[in-house]
Protein backbone atom coordinates (compact mmCIF):
# COMPACT_ATOMS: atom_id res chain seq x y z
CA UNK A 1 0.00 0.00 0.00
CA UNK A 2 1.46 3.33 -0.96
CA UNK A 3 1.40 6.39 1.31
CA UNK A 4 -1.39 7.02 3.76
CA UNK A 5 -2.44 9.98 5.89
CA UNK A 6 -3.80 9.88 9.42
CA UNK A 7 -6.47 12.23 10.71
CA UNK A 8 -8.50 12.83 13.84
CA UNK A 9 -12.20 13.33 13.24
CA UNK A 10 -14.33 14.94 15.97
CA UNK A 11 -18.09 14.61 15.86
CA UNK A 12 -19.63 16.25 18.91
CA UNK A 13 -17.67 15.05 21.96
CA UNK A 14 -16.38 11.94 20.20
CA UNK A 15 -12.95 11.70 18.54
CA UNK A 16 -11.89 8.91 16.19
CA UNK A 17 -8.73 8.28 14.23
CA UNK A 18 -8.98 7.73 10.48
CA UNK A 19 -6.39 6.64 7.95
CA UNK A 20 -6.83 7.53 4.29
CA UNK A 21 -4.94 5.71 1.52
CA UNK A 22 -5.40 4.75 -2.13
CA UNK A 23 -7.74 1.90 -1.14
CA UNK A 24 -10.15 4.03 0.92
CA UNK A 25 -10.53 4.96 4.56
CA UNK A 26 -10.05 3.03 7.79
CA UNK A 27 -11.96 4.27 10.84
CA UNK A 28 -11.47 2.48 14.16
CA UNK A 29 -10.28 -0.65 12.36
CA UNK A 30 -13.13 -0.78 9.84
CA UNK A 31 -12.29 -0.28 6.15
CA UNK A 32 -14.54 1.76 3.85
CA UNK A 33 -14.32 1.96 0.08
CA UNK A 34 -15.04 5.40 -1.40
CA UNK A 35 -16.16 6.14 -4.94
CA UNK A 36 -16.55 9.73 -6.14
CA UNK A 37 -19.58 10.33 -8.30
CA UNK A 38 -19.51 12.98 -10.99
CA UNK A 39 -21.85 15.29 -9.07
CA UNK A 40 -19.62 15.84 -6.01
CA UNK A 41 -21.16 13.09 -3.91
CA UNK A 42 -19.16 10.27 -2.35
CA UNK A 43 -20.44 6.72 -2.25
CA UNK A 44 -19.09 5.12 0.92
CA UNK A 45 -19.34 1.35 1.40
CA UNK A 46 -18.03 -0.74 4.29
CA UNK A 47 -15.55 -3.20 2.74
CA UNK A 48 -17.17 -6.51 1.86
CA UNK A 49 -20.73 -5.19 2.16
CA UNK A 50 -23.27 -4.17 -0.46
CA UNK A 51 -24.92 -1.35 1.51
CA UNK A 52 -23.53 2.11 0.87
CA UNK A 53 -24.01 5.65 2.12
CA UNK A 54 -24.27 8.78 0.02
CA UNK A 55 -22.03 11.48 1.53
CA UNK A 56 -21.55 15.12 0.52
CA UNK A 57 -19.02 17.38 2.22
CA UNK A 58 -19.25 21.14 2.82
CA UNK A 59 -16.70 23.70 3.99
CA UNK A 60 -13.60 24.98 2.33
CA UNK A 61 -10.71 24.67 2.29
CA UNK A 62 -11.22 21.87 4.85
CA UNK A 63 -14.61 20.16 5.16
CA UNK A 64 -16.44 20.82 8.43
CA UNK A 65 -19.85 19.39 7.67
CA UNK A 66 -21.16 16.32 5.93
CA UNK A 67 -24.52 15.05 4.83
CA UNK A 68 -24.83 11.30 5.23
CA UNK A 69 -27.88 9.93 3.45
CA UNK A 70 -29.42 13.40 3.81
CA UNK A 71 -28.68 13.83 7.54
CA UNK A 72 -26.47 16.84 8.48
CA UNK A 73 -23.37 15.93 10.52
CA UNK A 74 -21.09 18.80 11.67
CA UNK A 75 -17.52 17.72 12.41
CA UNK A 76 -13.94 18.91 12.80
CA UNK A 77 -11.01 17.26 11.07
CA UNK A 78 -7.31 17.59 11.94
CA UNK A 79 -4.18 15.90 10.75
CA UNK A 80 -2.68 13.56 13.34
CA UNK A 81 0.19 16.05 13.83
CA UNK A 82 -2.24 18.95 14.41
CA UNK A 83 -4.20 16.92 16.95
CA UNK A 84 -1.01 15.91 18.79
CA UNK A 85 0.23 19.51 18.83
CA UNK A 86 -3.11 20.77 20.16
CA UNK A 87 -3.08 18.15 22.91
CA UNK A 88 0.52 18.95 23.85
CA UNK A 89 -0.13 22.69 23.98
CA UNK A 90 -3.24 22.34 26.08
CA UNK A 91 -5.65 23.15 23.22
CA UNK A 92 -8.61 23.53 25.56
CA UNK A 93 -9.91 19.98 25.08
CA UNK A 94 -10.40 17.33 27.71
CA UNK A 95 -8.63 19.06 30.60
CA UNK A 96 -5.43 19.60 28.65
CA UNK A 97 -4.78 22.86 30.50
CA UNK A 98 -3.49 20.83 33.43
CA UNK A 99 -0.05 22.43 33.42
CA UNK A 100 1.72 19.42 31.91
CA UNK A 101 3.64 20.38 28.77
CA UNK A 102 4.02 17.39 26.45
CA UNK A 103 5.97 16.78 23.25
CA UNK A 104 3.69 17.44 20.28
CA UNK A 105 5.49 14.79 18.18
CA UNK A 106 8.66 12.70 18.35
CA UNK A 107 11.74 14.88 18.50
CA UNK A 108 14.72 16.08 20.50
CA UNK A 109 14.86 18.59 23.35
CA UNK A 110 17.01 21.49 22.18
CA UNK A 111 16.84 23.88 25.13
CA UNK A 112 15.09 24.38 28.46
CA UNK A 113 14.11 28.00 29.03
CA UNK A 114 13.12 27.56 32.70
CA UNK A 115 14.35 25.85 35.86
CA UNK A 116 12.41 24.16 38.65
CA UNK A 117 10.99 26.80 40.97
CA UNK A 118 10.76 29.50 38.25
CA UNK A 119 7.54 31.46 38.03
CA UNK A 120 6.01 31.58 34.52
CA UNK A 121 3.09 33.37 32.92
CA UNK A 122 0.60 31.66 30.63
CA UNK A 123 2.01 31.20 27.11
CA UNK A 124 5.57 32.05 28.26
CA UNK A 125 8.22 29.99 26.38
CA UNK A 126 9.32 26.99 28.45
CA UNK A 127 11.11 24.46 26.23
CA UNK A 128 12.29 24.14 22.63
CA UNK A 129 11.84 20.78 20.90
CA UNK A 130 13.18 19.99 17.43
CA UNK A 131 10.86 17.83 15.35
CA UNK A 132 10.96 17.23 11.61
CA UNK A 133 13.94 19.61 11.29
CA UNK A 134 11.96 22.49 12.83
CA UNK A 135 12.38 24.01 16.26
CA UNK A 136 9.10 24.30 18.19
CA UNK A 137 8.94 26.68 21.14
CA UNK A 138 6.42 25.26 23.61
CA UNK A 139 4.77 27.62 26.06
CA UNK A 140 3.14 27.34 29.47
CA UNK A 141 -0.54 26.44 29.34
CA UNK A 142 -1.10 28.41 32.56
CA UNK A 143 0.56 30.84 34.91
CA UNK A 144 2.28 29.22 37.85
CA UNK A 145 5.51 27.71 39.15
CA UNK A 146 7.67 25.12 37.37
CA UNK A 147 7.26 22.09 39.63
CA UNK A 148 9.16 19.47 37.63
CA UNK A 149 11.32 19.14 34.55
CA UNK A 150 11.24 15.64 33.10
CA UNK A 151 13.86 16.08 30.32
CA UNK A 152 17.28 17.53 29.58
CA UNK A 153 18.72 19.13 26.43
CA UNK A 154 19.61 16.43 23.91
CA UNK A 155 16.98 13.97 25.14
CA UNK A 156 14.95 12.18 22.46
CA UNK A 157 11.23 12.28 23.25
CA UNK A 158 8.18 10.47 21.91
CA UNK A 159 4.92 12.21 21.00
CA UNK A 160 2.99 12.96 24.18
CA UNK A 161 6.01 12.55 26.46
CA UNK A 162 5.83 14.82 29.54
CA UNK A 163 8.43 17.60 29.40
CA UNK A 164 7.63 20.16 32.12
CA UNK A 165 4.98 20.34 34.87
CA UNK A 166 3.64 23.73 35.95
CA UNK A 167 1.55 24.08 39.09
CA UNK A 168 -1.06 26.80 38.86
CA UNK A 169 -1.73 29.66 41.25
CA UNK A 170 -5.18 28.36 42.23
CA UNK A 171 -4.92 25.66 44.96
CA UNK A 172 -7.95 23.94 43.36
CA UNK A 173 -5.80 23.29 40.28
CA UNK A 174 -3.40 20.99 42.10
Amino acid sequence: MSGSSRFVLRVGDRSVEARVDAEGVEVEGQRFEIVQSGDGRLLVRPRGETRQFVVTLAGAPRPNEGHVDGQRVPFEIQSAAEAALEAALGGGRGGQGDGEIRAPMPGRVVKLLVAEGDRVEADAPVVIVEAMKMENELGASRAGVVAAIHVAPGDAVDAGAPLVQILGDDPADE
